[in-house]
């Protein structure tokens, strides 16, 4: 004898859990439903009885249908009697790796439980992410990691101005009216500079990238240049800054970073430290120092900008790490989303978060503390 559902009663059931499941988040809004036929196996029940309760589930507007695709979960699904159901969409580029991901984690243990979250990765690719952009009728708000490129800046520009709530994290394009949550990238940097000079050292270069357009790249080379300016050396002597989107490709990057420390250690004033922008670029120093004869931190003491969650001993031995409080970000961010999308009107503001850096041979972080950022950088 059946134990399934029969008639009416099977169509309600069937009805009930798919709205169930549209409601808890495991059909998101825009997430496609199984077909009729497997449906109508996992509930053990007629197929007719599947497009009963589909037909219902249409009219209330939870579903729509693309007749050359499927049957798919509206992006505005509204469940009678209960709540709607918001979409909050995730752009950042190369979601998999740290900091990025840890952001991610952070946004979503504080998002409210309701909101169902969408992931896009944008490689790093403005264009990319302007496709992503066009799309922002589906979601009820984003949170970006943006790349900051002049190609996406009037289309987000205009989205601001709309109203459309929008939280970037780490870094943020410079058009006016941004709310954003970021390390305080200059204060950071600059603060880590004086614990350098503190330890002695005064010839000190910095590898980075050239992308003015990034907020977090475009602050810490100019921390690095204001600080040595203030201790009355040249920064452009050592200052080394590469095409945004060498430091994804590791060998270019090695052989361009080898050749600099080359240079530079044939000058007569080599530098004694050296600051990296990320962990790609600490690599590809301690590996050209390596190749070269070059002692570090003996001869070299690094510091820079760590993300890997683990560190080995031999950068924990010779490297000065920089860390930044990576799911607090991503926490903050999602209490400003989700006072956002309840109708809360909230000023542009933008968050600075100080990093902390851990010394060589140390195990606790001490927070850095620098200066507030000038309005005119040094560029």
């Amino acid at each position: 004898m059946s134990t399934q559902p029969q008639g009416n009663n099977a169509r309600q059931a069937v009805t009930h859990d798919l709205r169930e499941k549209i409601r808890s988040g495991v059909y998101g809004p825009g997430s496609m439903l199984p077909s009729r036929r497997n449906l109508a196996k996992q509930y053990g029940v007629a197929p007719g009885t599947v497009e009963q309760a589909i037909s219902k589930l249409l009219a209330d507007g939870l579903l729509n249908v693309d007749s050359r695709r499927g049957t798919f979960v509206s992006h505005a699904a509204v469940v009678p009697g209960g709540s709607r159901t918001q979409t909050v969409a995730g752009l950042f580029s190369h979601i998999a790796e740290s900091p990025q991901s840890n952001y991610l984690a952070g946004f979503r243990s504080a998002l409210q439980e309701e909101a169902h979250m969408l992931i896009f990765d944008t490689q790093d690719d403005p264009r990319i992410e302007l496709s992503l952009l066009d799309r922002v009728d589906d979601w009820d708000g984003f949170v970006g990691y943006m790349t900051g490129a002049e190609l996406t800046l009037p289309r987000l520009s205009a989205l601001i101005a709309e109203g459309k709530p929008i939280v970037f994290v780490d870094r943020y394009p410079y058009i006016p009216h941004v709310d954003a949550v970021v390390t305080d990238y200059y204060g950071s940097t600059f603060a880590a500079m004086q614990v350098l000079f503190e330890q002695g050292h005064q010839r000190i270069a910095l590898f980075t990238e050239n992308a003015l357009g990034v907020s977090s790249i475009r602050e810490l080379n100019s921390a690095y240049r204001d600080a040595l300016i203030g201790i009355g050396q040249n920064p452009d002597k050592w200052f080394r800054r590469y095409p945004q989107g060498v430091g994804m490709d590791e060998a270019i990057r090695a052989q361009l970073v080898q050749d600099s420390l080359a240079a530079m250690f044939n000058d007569s004033e080599p530098p004694t430290a050296a600051l990296c922008l990320y962990d790609g670029y600490m690599g590809a120093v301690l590996d050209g120092c390596d190749r070269l004869g070059i002692d570090t931190p003996g001869q070299l003491q690094l510091v820079s900008y760590c993300d890997l969650p683990n560190t080995t001993r031999r950068i924990s031995n010779s490297v000065h790490r920089i860390v930044q409080r990576v799911r607090a970000m991503g926490v903050f961010a999602a209490e400003r989303m989700d006072a956002k999308l309840k109708g809360q009107v909230l000023g542009p503001t933008i968050t600075r978060m100080p990093a902390d850096m851990i010394l060589v041979g140390q195990s606790q972080p001490m927070p850095l503390i620098g200066p507030v950022r000038p309005t005119k950088e040094s560029l």
